[in-house]
């Protein structure tokens, strides 16, 4: 029986390393309740909101009480930094400030960060910096330091940066990168990037660096100044464009990201119209005809051909372009860029089933008999599986003597637990050996035990919540 922990049981482990029970639900005036806590009704495990102000509040307190005199509380830091998001982090800073070290002057590392300092060291400190640190400001100093070659470890050891981050981070990401790279360098990112690459590498750089700007340019190249309309292009981009990504978006930043509650529900009534593989399969059963075919005999010219990609499934429509694009003598390299840096990798990882299917042989294979030097690395990395481009990493940054500690940081800090569960898997089947492990036989001390525990938490997480999986985890 575990014991009832209403100030500290901020996640489905309790702090003290074993579950707690809720009892509030048998005995609704608990005196022990407050708000900013709800039960788990899957489990009926009591836990705190991670994103409400009194949790909060709390994990400021916390990690004061963690530092404070002498003598450091490791455990305390590490469970506070390893489990909140980013916007929790920074909200804690506030508090922290605020509540605890009020008459500090400013400092450009930061308040909480400079206690940090203060108080732990080597690597161990390294990794809680990381944590603290906005991912954005972080990344570009990376960018930075690898276009000015002090990443430098080797041939090649630049580009692998630079494509390590275009490729891996999300349009979102990249355009808060660029914002964060302009105000520490007084550059913009472009700029930077394209004064340090070049030819159909440095194309594909510039168009992951700002999407929507490299597709407004393609876009304008198929109309203005020149003679006639590229109507297959317009066509291809303006059909591909999601229409409700602002929406989605609007409802995702409601939720708090650790437990997206009410998320599902939210989303699913934005998605009950329906799909257009509903309308086409009541088409049929009404009609006794496809509605493709409807359309192809009673339309045509290009009005046909824009209802036809319209009607074609998404993954499908994608992976004729990227045939049309390489296939014959030369490569239409615009058009590919465009393909590969403006979907998403999960569009491509459906469209590669297609591709398969129709031609033979894989995206990767294909762009790679198409392609060389860094424009094909660039490429090669956007047609595998986001996660196990950062699994690459981090076995690059574990590999051989010595560890790339800020490469190993960088690649396990700012992640969801998500993203790291998925990263973990695909570095197993990738390297046959546990990503946890490897970790763990590279490091030492609390160094270790704070990256090991990041790993556990996302690991473990999917046992959490099942009744049938109800177990003791690991504290750190």
């Amino acid at each position: 029986m575990g014991n009832l922990c209403v100030n500290q049981c901020y996640s489905v482990p309790c702090w003290e390393g074993y579950y707690t029970e809720y009892k509030a639900v048998q005995d609704p005036n608990y005196k022990g309740y407050k708000p900013g806590f709800f039960c788990c009704n899957a489990t009926g495990l009591y836990i705190a909101d991670p994103g409400s102000e009194e949790a909060l509040q709390e994990d400021a307190r916390l990690l004061y009480k963690a530092m404070k005199g002498l003598g450091t509380r490791e455990s305390d830091l590490v469970r506070v930094l390893c489990n909140r998001s980013q916007a929790q982090l920074t909200r804690i800073k506030e508090i922290f400030k605020a509540n605890f070290d009020p008459e500090a002057a400013e400092d450009p590392e930061g308040v909480l960060e400079r206690w940090i300092i203060d108080d732990t060291s080597g690597d161990f400190k390294n990794v809680l910096l990381a944590l603290l640190k906005d991912r954005a400001y972080a990344d570009a100093k990376v960018v930075k330091q690898a276009i000015d070659g002090e990443l430098k470890i080797g041939i090649g050891t630049i580009d692998k940066q630079l494509r390590e981050i275009f490729t891996t981070r999300t349009p979102a990401d990249m355009k808060a990168i660029a914002a964060a790279y302009e105000k520490l360098y007084n550059k913009p990112l472009q700029e930077a990037v394209k004064s340090d690459t070049s030819f159909r590498y440095q194309d594909t750089l510039m168009a992951l660096a700002d999407r929507a700007d490299y597709l407004a340019q393609r876009l304008h190249g198929a109309m203005i100044n020149r003679p006639g309309t590229d109507n297959m292009r317009l066509i291809r981009i303006l059909t591909s464009i999601n229409r409700y990504n602002d929406r989605f978006r609007s409802i995702c930043n409601e939720y708090d990201d650790t437990f997206r509650l009410g998320l599902t529900e939210e989303l699913s009534y934005e998605l009950t119209l329906p799909s257009m593989s509903e309308v086409m399969a009541a088409y049929e059963k009404r009609y006794g005809a496809t509605l493709v075919e409807h359309v192809a005999s009673e339309t045509s010219l290009q009005y046909r051909d824009t209802l036809m990609v319209l009607l074609e499934d998404p993954a499908k429509v994608i992976a004729h372009h990227i045939h049309y694009a390489i296939q014959g003598a030369g490569t239409e390299d615009d058009m590919l860029i465009e393909l590969l840096t403006c979907h998403s990798n999960r569009e491509l990882i459906e469209a590669n089933v297609h591709y398969q299917k129709e031609y033979g042989m894989s995206i990767y294979d294909a762009v790679k008999g198409d392609t060389s030097g860094g424009y094909q690395s660039a490429l090669l990395d956007l047609c595998i599986p986001r996660e196990f481009r950062m699994a690459e990493a981090l076995f690059d940054a574990l590999d051989g003597a010595g560890t790339r500690d800020y490469r190993l940081v960088a690649g396990l800090s700012g992640k969801s637990r998500r993203q790291i569960w998925k990263v973990s898997q695909a570095y197993e089947e990738r390297y046959g050996r546990k990503l946890e492990d490897d970790v763990r036989n590279d490091t030492s001390f609390w160094y270790r035990r704070t990256l090991t525990y990041i790993i556990r938490q996302a690991t473990e997480a999917f046992h959490w919540m099942a009744p049938r999986n109800f177990k003791r985890i690991r504290d750190v």
